[in-house]
């Protein structure tokens, strides 16, 4: 999926002392107001005097880039400027690294996307570790590019699930910084489009010898960045973006019910019972998998192991919320062989897990499989599988 087009350049010029100035045009069709940029360079100086007048677009950031030869360009990430008031004049020290220096001001909208719009979205650092790394998507309500699988556990109810055979480009992945060192590709493949903060390969984009992005066709016979330095560029440096922190709920829920003994669904947590409130809430979820056979909502004040599966019937899905709004240190495990089914097989949709700002850990290993959509914003995430084990994971973090 395709977020951004680029639509034109507008560009504010002024020469002074050897240095170029510039300002990009923003993508998406919206555009801030062109600010006038100036520049000194004391003779002999290894910094130069920015000023950046008439910022006044408060939904724009106008990042700093400095460049030796028009090609090259690298973020100085350390001014990063939003408007607060109109005519507002920003100045910054910037570095000053050759004789001729050339600067241009990027300007990046912030704009409304959607929750899940990448298969990975990160506030800062990604690490791909290892091999046989794979990120792609499927369509589940397209036989041409999913399979259906029974759910054992549901009988003849099954689903549309990804297939490696009909796999699909569209597992684009996003960090919002263009620091050096904040994304290493490694070895693995993305069959989607890459999305950074400004910058180029040299100080944004670490990868291995056979790291991948791009089309599936192209991935066969290629390695790197598919049409890279080209308009049909598969890395955009172009994302923006915020990650709101998570607000509590604000309904009271149940206590959960207690571990069902007999019948299909002995050894399980069964929400929600019949004729009762389908929201709940714990300090610490148990260790006891929960079989969601409808509607619930689940809030656990503290961490929380996981084991869980959706019924396909009764329009069975869980939102699942974990942590509070103050404090530190809670976390998610699905680790080891441990109740490591989540949600499979099953759809991402029906499973949605909301980190609040308390929760900063959350550990996919070992064999655990999961599929879901997660959106914890101050949270760490490790995901891996061990030795030659396959860890499926399908949805959107």
């Amino acid at each position: 999926m395709r977020l951004f087009t680029m639509r034109g350049l507008k560009w504010s010029l002024l020469l002074r002392v050897g240095v170029w100035l510039g300002m990009v045009g923003t993508s998406g069709g919206a555009y801030a107001d062109a600010p006038v940029i100036t520049a000194i360079t004391p003779r002999g100086s290894s910094v130069t005097e920015l000023t950046v007048t008439n910022c006044s677009d408060a939904n724009f950031n106008q990042i700093i880039q400095l460049s030796t030869n028009l090609q090259d360009w690298s973020t100085i990430t350390t001014y990063v400027y939003s408007a607060t008031s109109p005519g507002e004049n920003l100045k910054a020290l910037v570095p000053a690294t050759n004789e001729v220096c050339f600067y241009r001001a990027v300007s990046i909208p912030w704009q409304p996307r959607p929750l899940f719009g990448f298969a990975i979205a990160t506030h800062t650092n990604f690490n791909a570790n290892g091999k046989n790394i794979l990120v792609d998507s499927f369509d589940s309500g397209d036989p041409s590019f999913s399979t259906y699988v029974t759910n054992a556990a549901t009988g003849s109810n099954g689903v549309w699930m990804y297939n490696p055979a009909k796999g699909k480009a569209g597992g684009d992945v996003a960090t919002r910084t263009g620091v050096a060192g904040s994304f290493t590709l490694g070895n693995m493949a993305i069959c989607g489009h890459l999305y950074t903060g400004p910058g180029n390969q040299s100080n944004v984009v670490q990868m291995g010898p056979y790291g991948t992005v791009g089309d599936l066709a192209w991935r066969a016979t290629n390695t790197g960045i598919e049409g890279n330095g080209t308009f049909t560029n598969w890395w955009q440096q172009t994302f923006s973006s915020t990650f709101p922190a998570v607000a509590a709920p604000t309904w009271v829920g149940n206590a959960l019910p207690s571990v069902t003994t007999t019948g299909p669904y002995a050894g399980y947590i069964v929400i929600p019972q019949a004729g009762a409130n389908s929201n709940y809430a714990v300090s610490i979820l148990p260790s006891t998998p929960l079989y969601v056979v409808g509607p619930a909502q689940v809030w656990v004040k503290g961490s929380a192991s996981l084991g869980v599966i959706i019924a396909t019937t009764n329009g069975a899905r869980l939102t699942l919320y974990v942590g509070t709004t103050t404090g530190i240190g809670d976390s998610i495990t699905l680790a080891g062989n441990n109740n490591t089914v989540l949600n499979q097989p099953g759809y991402a949709r029906k499973l949605q897990i909301f980190g609040l700002p308390s929760l900063t850990s959350l550990d996919l290993h070992g064999n655990a499989g999961w599929t879901a959509c997660i959106y914890a914003p101050n949270t760490d995430i490790i995901a891996g599988a061990g030795g030659n084990n396959v860890q499926d994971c399908t949805g959107a973090v």
